[in-house]
């Protein structure tokens, strides 16, 4: 009886033992779990890790230099400092006012077509080729045909504002017109999508050059037919066509595109080495059209606010 008695106490000690020890374990485990943010950050680091990284997107651009720096992506074309800065400024307040819903409160709907299309998507679209340093060179081939479509995007919504809310339908002479700029732009982006595919091939800039600038002397003649038709006021009328369809076209191929033919300089408006160049005197001219447009497209549909 001794002998077995001993022998159940040393088994009831291993037992309380083996009880402590996984009782401590336990209580460890208690004492210092995995907490729930530790988890959280390993599964937005295995997330980042599947979708990309903050470091993809430095590589994109150079962040800490925008709106400062002076070369483009193809480390060809120098960049004046103050380029991209009026695209800035005006996306940035026309966005605020359509956004916040003001606009289109008080304005009609011709009116508001007429803004975003004019100066809201076509200013963004140059903001992100002139004002931001892009480091890849994709990235800045998608900036620069984004610009070009901007452009045509600018005339063809122009006339479409003309045309009234039913310009897809009617049978009015503008609203064709206006039908006929969509085509033209929406082959741009067609063509400019595949000179952007074959972009080792050709650079972007000259891909389908000729084509391009045809296709935006279509939309240039078609809102020209529009406004023609549509602006009861000649004077004005005259002032839209010389200024849009003679001066600000006259001085980019003088002035400003690529093969300028006196060299780009900004005669006889001035420049400033380094600081301002023809284009962004090219671009003030625009934007002095662009308000004109508005103003004449105020009085054609009757907003006395702008008028």
């Amino acid at each position: 009886m001794g002998a077995r008695a001993r022998r159940r106490s040393n088994a009831d000690r291993r037992s309380d033992g083996s009880s402590n020890e996984a009782g401590a374990s336990s209580q460890s485990d208690d004492e210092e779990p995995r907490p729930p943010a530790h988890r959280a950050v390993s599964s937005l680091r295995k997330a980042s890790s599947s979708f990309g990284s903050f470091e993809k997107l430095h590589e994109l651009a150079d962040w800490k230099q925008v709106g400062l720096h002076k070369r483009y992506a193809d480390q060809a074309l120098h960049r004046p400092i103050a380029r991209g800065w009026i695209h800035l400024v005006v996306a940035s307040g026309v966005s605020a006012i359509v956004l916040s819903g003001v606009l289109s409160s008080v304005a009609p709907a011709p009116v508001v077509t007429f803004v975003v299309t004019t100066f809201m998507l076509p200013y963004w679209a140059s903001v992100g080729l002139h004002w931001i340093p892009w480091r890849k060179r994709t990235a800045h081939d998608i900036a620069l045909v984004c610009d070009f479509i901007g452009i045509s995007l600018g005339f063809s919504g122009q006339t479409a504002s003309w045309a009234g809310r039913g310009w897809i339908r009617s049978r009015t002479f503008v609203a064709a017109a206006a039908r006929l700029n969509a085509l033209c732009t929406a082959s741009l982006v067609a063509v400019m999508t595949v000179g952007l595919l074959k972009r080792k091939k050709q650079p972007v800039m000259l891909y389908k050059r000729k084509f391009r600038f045809a296709v935006v002397g279509a939309n240039m003649a078609l809102l020209a037919f529009a406004e023609s038709a549509s602006i009861a006021d000649r004077r004005l009328n005259v002032f839209i066509q010389i200024l849009g369809k003679a001066l600000v076209p006259g001085y980019f191929l003088r002035c400003v595109a690529v093969d300028a033919k006196i060299g780009r300089r900004g005669w006889p408006l001035p420049t400033w080495d380094g600081v301002w160049s023809a284009h962004e005197n090219w671009h003030c001219a625009i934007l002095l059209l662009h308000c004109t447009q508005l103003y004449a497209m105020s009085r054609h549909v009757g907003w006395e606010v702008v008028a």
